[in-house]
């Protein structure tokens, strides 16, 4: 996938890559996370602990496409929506962690904590909890956020905290989606790794069934 995306490097501004070189590494980590949560017949309680180091790499490389979107777009006169497969990236990951919410392993992981959906940077309440949170806050308007988010424009020395970071970006996918319109239900359930989650769970629980498989020890 890295060779493909980035093979026209040539006809993109250093911004651009930046972008893709971003996008390709957490769809990346996306699928690997997607394989251990597939992984349902290996009892090894260490093995949880790779789970959520998966999950919290996956947030981390969320807000640097974040970050990297909002450098590409400060330099443009009329901001554009990124497109990856046709798609506008930003709005696509309001809903592409939908299958953690839903992966018995991940809730086991979290000591039952279920994730809810719409939660691209892996909190508590996910998007639409935010949504309800920042109508009491005082946020950024549309037009300031880029520079918020772009770790480039700061003064050398300076960061953003990782809560600040998260709620800014929950508030610029927010803003994405009022913007361009959000993914219908029907597209988030069409989603091809949500698709090979539930067969994979359906095809564990029919193995378990017929005796083929044991159920997973939860860890203390």
């Amino acid at each position: 996938m890295a060779s493909k995306a980035l093979s026209f490097e040539g006809f993109h501004s250093e911004e651009e890559i930046r972008v893709l070189r971003s996008i390709v590494a957490r769809e990346d980590a996306i699928d690997r996370l997607l394989e251990w949560c597939c992984q349902l017949d290996d009892p090894d309680p260490e093995l949880e602990v790779d789970g959520l180091a998966a999950i919290l790499q996956v947030r981390q490389l969320s807000l640097q496409v974040v970050d990297a979107i909002a450098s590409w777009r400060r330099r443009m006169v009329t901001p554009q929506p990124f497109l990856w497969r046709g798609s506008n990236y930003l709005v696509r990951m309001t809903c592409d962690l939908d299958f953690v919410s839903r992966s018995q392993r991940a809730i086991a992981a979290l000591d039952g904590v279920r994730l809810g959906k719409r939660n691209p940077f892996a909190t508590i309440g996910g998007l639409d909890a935010s949504m309800r949170l920042f109508w009491q806050l005082e946020l950024p308007n549309e037009d300031d956020l880029p520079v918020l988010l772009d770790s480039t424009a700061m003064a050398p020395g300076t960061q953003i905290d990782e809560p600040s970071r998260v709620r800014l970006s929950e508030w610029c996918l927010l803003l994405e989606e009022r913007r361009y319109g959000s993914f219908s239900r029907a597209d988030a359930l069409a989603d091809v790794r949500l698709k090979t989650l539930i067969q994979c769970e359906a095809e564990f629980a029919t193995k378990r069934r017929v005796g083929g498989a044991q159920p997973r020890q939860q860890t203390q």
